[in-house]
């Protein structure tokens, strides 16, 4: 009766559709690494195997077929160390066939940096290439001693032979890298037990593929632990025989309820966590891998990682988490939802060391989250937006971005890129600032910050967009005056007297410079300069309005620009 009731269970499983949904960030970098197995590069929105439905995914247990191929792939590219080899080894016989043999020697010894003597050229390279090719499946073929190589004829040889080695015995490689790949991430399940010495992708297909394939797994009457739709596996647990650095063990007896430390799990979410390496994207680091974590939708969690490998692309020196902000409001056309904004988080994970994933979060308020959204727009304008002195590099979003976020955005940051796109202006500093975004951008920036003040800081300034362009109007005003009277080359003079008193929030000298002109060209004062310069806040933006007016072109309103 209990055999037939099983049986029963597991028919009624193969009928319906499989159904995983989002969970904790540890299965949902799971159930990505099961769909980049799955799907071998293919995108998201042009595959037929897996569904994807909001918050979960569903599929039958056809898409298994072949997975032990797929699994194995998956892992090796990911790991990457057979490639790396087998590139470097290419690129070095090439630059050797490339030269001649009058100028070889003297060559390859400069950038050596060594004796221009043949030996000793030949002996460098050999154990440059030794110190590659390391590792017992790689010394198992060739054993490599830098005494055996003194031409640079035998190093050529040498690198055929070993580029053969990578080609013919590929499946070897596979095999043994991704059991020591793995082996520091998933424990010592199924093929990573260390007395499975061969025959890895073997052991693989008969403890998942065949099983998962053919709803062969023998089941228990629990219901699995974590997703609670599916009968758990028998004698299956999630612990770190599972994930190393996840699940209980042994030495966690103490701490469970009878003393039982078994946390029974079905098949399906055996996999999903057998397959969290694969959520992973390498990072800047060796042996560190990152992955961004978002239990809004699959298809969130999907884009959000393939956004990762892009930013992961650039400098290794910038901060990921505002690198990745800056990413994500460049691309997305919009943001529907503060809720997204504010769970970025970023894990990563170093096979290096044994210690727990690291969690980072940008944390930030509600408050921001709707800032950002609402503001989206305007800032994916600034995101093309740089700015370069002598060598160095920076991207207003991005800086506007470190700063917002981490409080630490004010007016200097204004301050200092007009003084920038001055300097960039005048011919005789140009060589040393490059300024590759217009007097509209740092206006933009200005009332951003404004804005900040106002809806983050609780600020009261009592200025509405609409007077903060009526002095920028102001100020392009007098420079239109100036230009009639053929004095522009005043121009910059003046901006600089003017922006040195607002960086100082001297409103004295501010005042008497503006006097001073308005009454050589017989002028009246605007009132509204007088009548609203009553705080700190409200002069900055008063005083970089007005010299953003003096310095930039003319519009009739913001929305027309």
């Amino acid at each position: 009766m209990n055999e037939k009731k099983k049986k029963n269970k597991n028919t009624h499983e193969e009928q319906e559709p499989i159904k995983l949904f989002l969970s904790d960030w540890l299965y949902n970098a799971g159930l990505l690494g099961l769909l980049k197995i799955l799907l071998q590069g293919d995108p998201l929105g042009e595959q037929n195997l897996v569904r994807i439905k909001g918050n979960y995914i569903e599929f039958n247990r056809e898409v298994f077929k072949g997975f032990t191929d797929k699994f194995f792939e998956a892992a090796f590219e990911l790991h990457g160390k057979f490639d790396s080899i087998k590139n470097y080894l290419h690129e070095l016989r090439k630059r050797l066939e490339s030269i001649s043999e009058q100028e070889e020697h003297t060559k390859l010894a400069k950038e050596l940096k060594v004796e221009n003597d043949e030996k000793k050229i030949s002996g460098i390279l050999a154990e440059r290439i030794g110190k590659r090719w390391k590792g017992v499946v790689y010394e198992s073929f060739e054993k490599i001693k830098k005494t055996d190589y003194t031409t640079l004829e035998s190093i050529k040889i040498l690198l055929s032979n070993l580029i053969e080695i990578l080609n013919v015995n590929r499946e070897v490689f596979v095999e043994k890298e991704v059991k020591t790949f793995l082996s520091n991430i998933l424990g010592q399940r199924s093929f990573l037990n260390r007395l499975v010495s061969k025959e890895q992708k073997k052991t693989f297909y008969k403890d998942f593929e065949h099983p998962l394939l053919n709803s062969e797994n023998e089941l228990d009457e629990t219901n699995c632990l974590h997703c609670g739709s599916y009968h758990s596996k028998k004698n299956t647990i999630f612990n770190t025989g599972l994930v190393k650095y996840q699940g209980l063990n042994q030495d966690s007896i103490n701490f469970v309820w009878n003393f039982n430390p078994n946390l029974p799990i079905c098949e399906f979410c055996e996999i999903i966590y057998f397959c969290h390496w694969a959520g992973f994207t390498k990072g800047f680091y060796d042996k560190t891998f990152l992955f961004i974590n978002d239990d809004n939708s699959v298809e969130n969690l999907w884009r959000n990682n393939q956004l990762l490998q892009t930013v992961l692309v650039g400098d290794k020196e910038r901060n990921i988490l505002i690198e990745y902000f800056y990413q994500l409001l460049e691309r997305e056309e919009n943001i529907t939802s503060d809720f997204v904004l504010q769970n970025i988080s970023i894990i990563e994970v170093n096979l290096e060391k044994e210690v727990m994933p690291k969690i980072y979060s940008l944390q930030i308020s509600r408050k921001k989250a709707s800032f950002i959204k609402n503001n989206h727009q305007k800032l994916q304008q600034l995101a093309k937006k740089n700015y370069q002195v002598k060598d160095v590099s920076q991207n207003l979003l991005e800086e506007f971005l470190n700063g917002f976020l981490n409080d630490r955005i004010s007016f200097s940051f204004i301050n200092k890129i007009t003084k920038y796109y001055m300097l960039h202006k005048d011919s005789t500093k140009s060589n040393l600032y490059k300024a590759y975004y217009s007097v509209y951008d740092i206006q933009s920036l200005l009332i951003l910050i404004k804005d900040y003040l106002e809806k983050i800081k609780n600020k009261e300034l009592n200025m509405n967009t609409n007077t903060i362009w009526h002095i920028y109007h102001l100020g392009n005003e007098l420079k239109t005056e100036l230009t009639n009277r053929k004095a522009e080359n005043n121009i910059n003079g003046i901006a600089f007297r003017l922006l040195n008193s607002v960086r100082a929030n001297d409103v004295s000298t501010f005042l008497n410079v503006i006097l001073r002109l308005y009454m050589s060209y017989e002028k009246e004062v605007p009132k509204v300069l007088v009548n609203t310069l009553s705080g700190t806040e409200q002069f900055q933006v008063i005083g970089h309005s007005y010299i953003n007016g003096l310095l930039g072109e003319q519009f009739k309103s913001e929305k027309n620009q």
